[in-house]
């Protein structure tokens, strides 16, 4: 078989026979093979590929049937490009092409996974790696099988009699699996082996004993029921049937007849409470205590603004000029006997300078706060002198 620039060797001996003597000679012939790559490699079933729910990490799924009709033959790599889970569920062997699993399948929603596996050929041509490299792809389907089973629901509640008789139906379970079924068993909760199971529905096996001298049957049983995967017994889940047998009574009532009614009657007692969620009692108490600081803080401010309302009283400044008892007097002589305002002589006092006043050097000038009228005054003697 040929490989890469491999030469094939010929001889050629020829002959002149027409002459006497035959003259011969010897040709070599030197043939060079040399690779092309022409087709790019194949897929071949099987496509689909079963593993178990609960198979082990690195378990060998299956194997990528692939094929290259280049020399060499079926010199292959694989490598997955798509429909692998983030983080990766699957690899891939890069020449072997197996497919083994990274983790376990236990958590995982998807129970079918399309994985697509790319295929490319090595070393075919005789220029090198990757220039006329030729490239497949294929999708290989992976499926979960024997899942765990599903109850819908997983917790029942039944309220039956106490007068049920022996094989009456109490309740049907409904579990599934995906692509097998389930079988049901009572593993707890029996008690006085009560009850029985037949398929997915439970039935009552002996009637009540409420009555009976050293026999009392509960009035609440508890049953635990075990689904269990029929091709994996590995498999398996608990669903829960709680029964409440309710006393009822029979009464006979005798007619011309001579027939018997039985009246059943079951009795329900019912109580309403209101319990708030704790995040409201937190949100209402929170609530209260930013209302009554709210409140507080406007009650302050509108004593704090009354009582900035309330001014002290504002005393009534005494006009600087004072007027005498004497002036009152040369006044009322002046007019005769009525007496004088005070206007008169507060005018009378200002315009009658006194003799001192013209040889007083007056420095300053100021205004009465009372009249606003204004003076003169003097710092060193502290006269004034009404302008």
């Amino acid at each position: 078989m040929a490989s890469v620039n491999f030469q094939y060797f010929a001889s050629i001996n020829v002959t002149d026979s027409s002459t006497v003597p035959s003259l011969s000679t010897i040709v070599n012939i030197y043939i060079t093979v040399t690779p092309v790559n022409q087709y790019a490699p194949v897929c071949h079933p099987p496509y689909q590929f079963p593993v178990k729910m609960m198979s082990q990490i690195d378990t060998a799924v299956g194997t990528v049937n692939a094929t290259d009709r280049d020399w060499k033959f079926n010199n292959v790599q694989f490598k997955i490009i798509g429909g692998n889970p983030n983080p990766p569920l699957f690899d891939i062997g890069r020449r072997t092409g197996i497919i083994h699993l990274l983790n376990n399948l236990e958590y995982e929603q998807l129970r079918t996974f399309n994985l697509e596996i790319q295929i490319v050929d090595l070393n075919q041509d005789i220029e090198p790696d990757p220039k006329n490299q030729k490239t497949g792809s294929c999708t290989i389907i992976v499926y979960v099988q024997d899942t765990s089973p599903v109850c819908n629901p997983w917790y029942y509640i039944k309220t039956i009699c106490s007068t049920y008789s022996p094989e009456s139906e109490v309740i049907t379970l409904y579990c599934t699996s995906t692509n097998a079924s389930v079988s049901y068993e009572i593993i707890g909760g029996n008690t006085n082996e009560q009850f029985s199971m037949r398929g997915s529905t439970i039935f009552t096996q002996n009637a009540f004993t409420y009555y009976t001298a050293g026999v009392v049957d509960p009035t609440s049983f508890e049953l635990l029921v075990r689904v269990t995967v029929d091709t994996a017994p590995e498999l398996s889940a608990t669903a829960t049937v709680l029964v409440q047998v309710a006393y009822c009574t029979t009464t006979t009532t005798t007619t011309t007849t001579a027939t018997t009614t039985r009246t059943t009657r079951i009795v329900t007692v019912m109580e309403y409470y209101w319990a708030p969620e704790p995040w409201f009692v937190a949100v209402m108490t929170v609530t209260g205590a930013l209302l009554i600081a709210v409140l507080t803080l406007l009650i302050w401010k509108c004593f704090k603004r009354s009582s900035l309302c309330r001014q002290p009283p504002v005393k009534e400044s005494k006009p600087i000029l004072q007027i005498k008892s004497s002036d009152l007097k040369g006044l009322s002589d002046m007019q005769g006997d009525s007496p004088p305002k005070p206007d008169d002589l507060l005018m009378k006092k200002l315009s009658m300078p006194s003799l001192n006043q013209q040889s007083t050097k007056f420095d300053g000038k100021a205004e009465d706060p009372v009249t606003g009228q204004q003076y003169l005054y003097s710092s060193s003697t502290g006269e004034r002198r009404w302008m």
